[in-house]
């Protein structure tokens, strides 16, 4: 994979502030706006970007074979389980407790099993046509336990080296899907929560990372600062424009280009906002798992180090972290 630099300054910008727009949907109940589904869509292709592409990194290292892509997938499993079970069930497991006390309703009790089993989104958006009142959040989080449960196997085991074509088929799929369910009229519930949909967004991510040397240079050209103010401003507009739900979809080749951009430019947008640590949206840089070599930059010759000192001030260089996905 191309790149530079085992860290980009920025992706956990956009982190953040994915966050920040599901914060502001919850803050803001019943917003024309809609932020949150801004913020899940930009989370979801990040999410793809980071761990299909430290999937696909990790089969190009791994021994040939079946042994090998099965200790990758052996790998991510654990990974992936340390870092959503314990939070979850914790969370779940205080939720039973006060079911079992009589302290939340019924209709709040039985969504229960359905986060457990990483379904949230089906009960929405299938059985009961609304968010649960207890725990409706979880959706987002079991839409992407689902892709991994099975575009990891498909990934490492059934198409290893074509990561890509895997990432290409969902999103074709997942663009079919949403335009069948429209069709037959679905409601709001299911076209935001449907599984098969949502895939495409993170099979988005996967596919840029899997084929980030295609795409880079141009991408350089794009500033993450603009793109950042558009994509911002895109709910506004389309509410304004009453656009609809089919248009805010279309905001995910947004969020795609706006990750491309700061992936390409390896900085945060309005990178000299942030370059002090008070400002920085994030503390730590996110990891790009796509790629694990040192800078490449030339060094400079003593003398010309000398000069700079003195007619530059001293900036802070962000650290180097470890590469792991």
């Amino acid at each position: 994979m191309a790149g530079t630099s085992d860290r980009i300054e920025g992706l956990d910008g956009l982190r953040a502030i994915a966050a920040i727009l599901v914060f502001l949907e919850h803050r803001v109940p019943g917003s024309a706006l809609h932020l949150g589904g801004y913020g899940v869509r930009l989370f979801f292709v990040l999410s793809g970007y980071l761990i299909v592409g430290g999937l696909a990194r990790e089969m190009a290292s791994a021994p040939p074979g079946r042994a090998g892509a099965l200790r990758v997938l052996r790998g991510f499993a654990v990974r992936r389980m340390l870092r959503i079970l314990p939070l979850s069930f914790a969370v779940l497991g205080g939720a039973a407790c006060l079911a079992a006390s009589g302290s939340i309703g019924p209709a709040a009790a039985a969504e229960l099993p359905w986060h457990a089993l990483f379904l949230t989104n089906v009960y929405a958006g299938r059985v009961i046509g609304d968010w649960p009142p207890l725990l409706g959040h979880f959706w987002s989080l079991a839409v992407e336990e689902q892709f991994y449960l099975l575009a990891a196997p498909a990934i490492v085991l059934v198409a290893p080296g074509r990561a890509a074509m895997v990432c290409a088929a969902l999103i074709l799929a997942a663009a079919l899907q949403f335009l069948r369910l429209a069709m037959q009229g679905a409601g709001p519930i299911l076209l935001i929560t449907d599984s098969l949909v949502n895939f495409g967004m993170i099979a988005l991510g996967g596919l840029m990372a899997t084929t980030r040397p295609r795409w880079e240079a141009g991408a350089r050209r794009i500033g993450p600062s603009t793109l950042l103010i558009v994509y911002l401003a895109t709910p506004l507009l389309l509410a304004v424009l009453r656009a609809g739900l089919v248009a805010e979809q279309l905001s995910v080749l947004l969020a795609a280009a706006l990750i491309a951009a700061v992936v390409a430019g390896r900085t945060a947008p309005g990178r000299a906002a942030f370059r002090h640590p008070p400002w920085r949206i994030s503390g730590a840089s996110a990891t790009d798992s796509t790629s694990c070599t040192t800078s490449s930059r030339p060094r400079a010759s003593p003398a010309s180090r000398a000069a700079s000192s003195i007619s530059t001030p001293t900036r802070l260089r962000p650290g180097s972290g470890s590469c792991s996905p």
